[in-house]
């Protein structure tokens, strides 16, 4: 799965937890490195920003790094 930034920008905070959640789902197979890392950066900038906690954005960046 993946989720342009443009979603993100345009998203409230229970939207993009709502995408953490369901990006879950995705098989490991349909991701490809770069774009696991293009995740993960996202991520980042949503902590940053506020809209994540540390602890959501571990637990998803570990997720992700599962899938690699």
């Amino acid at each position: 799965m993946y989720i342009s930034t443009t979603i993100f920008s345009s998203c409230t905070a229970f939207q993009v937890r709502e995408l953490l959640r369901n990006s879950d789902e995705t098989k490991p197979q349909e991701q490809s490195a770069s774009g696991i890392l293009d995740m993960i950066e996202r991520f980042g900038k949503l902590k940053e920003s506020g809209i994540l906690t540390h602890e959501e954005f571990t637990e998803q960046k570990q997720k992700l790094l599962d899938k690699l």
